[in-house]
């Protein structure tokens, strides 16, 4: 499972709920009212922080958060403050073409060397080792 790093408090969260604090700073700013350190445990906002966990939870089950972080950074997404509306989709599915066209332009990596191969040379033996010997 996927952790990340809350803006509002220290301890790890994971994808449902980083995606409930983007939507909530989302409509924390066109409200303009700023949110407080775990904002979440006071009313209002925990209600429409609830909510927002469980419209990421549905969206999680079939796209990957990438995608959905993609789609919400995007300059056409600056309106959504609901993971639920019917805007997001189209933008969801151009994140996630795009995302896939990253990814098969980008090169596979492939060692200089074969990683099975012996060390050319023996190493010396150090003093832990000249002990276990005798």
């Amino acid at each position: 499972m996927q952790r990340f790093k809350s803006g509002y408090t220290d301890k790890p969260i994971t994808a449902s709920q980083y995606l409930a604090e983007i939507m909530c700073e989302r409509q924390a700013r066109s409200e303009g009212v700023r949110l407080g350190v775990r904002f979440w445990d006071h009313e209002p906002w925990r209600t429409i922080w609830v909510k927002h966990c469980v419209q990421a939870n549905r969206l999680l089950k079939r796209v990957d958060v990438k995608v959905i972080l993609r789609a919400l950074k995007s300059p056409n997404s600056l309106g959504i403050y609901s993971l639920a509306n019917a805007r997001l989709r189209p933008l969801l599915k151009a994140a996630e073409s795009a995302l896939s066209r990253e990814c098969d332009a980008a090169p596979s990596y492939s060692p200089d060397y074969d990683a099975t191969e012996q060390p050319r040379h023996a190493f010396k033996k150090n003093v832990r080792d000249k002990l276990e010997e005798l």
